[in-house]
């Protein structure tokens, strides 16, 4: 399966960071194709499996489970960061500004590829 990667903005309070993962009725471009998510797409991975935020994607360095849920047509998510060296790491680059971003990636258990008029694919 491929793996999709997609960028989001946070907010810090305290040791914690707020966010969207995805809006929704938006596309994304990734590798020259257009990516639209479900609306209820993440529905079982919220209530069944036990996702875990890393540092750069290191699943070696993991930094706590993050809050996930839908509201208002966006998936938000919620990150209390622990004591780890690189949870501290973190800090010290989001306050010097070197990271703004959250990274999210995903492995999609099925899509459905709509060709549009076009001549564009929406992977679905």
């Amino acid at each position: 399966m491929d793996r999709l990667e997609f960028a989001s903005d946070f907010t810090v309070e305290g040791d914690t960071l707020h966010g969207t993962v995805h809006v929704f009725g938006t596309r994304a471009l990734r590798d020259g194709m257009l990516h639209e998510m479900s609306p209820t797409v993440f529905d079982r991975s919220i209530k069944f499996v036990a996702i875990v935020a890393y540092y750069a994607h290191d699943t070696a360095k993991p930094l706590s489970r993050p809050a996930l849920k839908v509201v208002d047509g966006k998936l938000d998510y919620s990150l209390a960061l622990g004591h780890q060296s690189y949870a501290q790491d973190l800090r010290e680059n989001m306050a010097a500004g070197v990271m703004n971003h959250m990274s999210f990636g995903m492995i999609p258990r099925k899509w459905e590829d709509k060709p549009q008029k076009n001549g564009v694919i929406v992977r679905v």
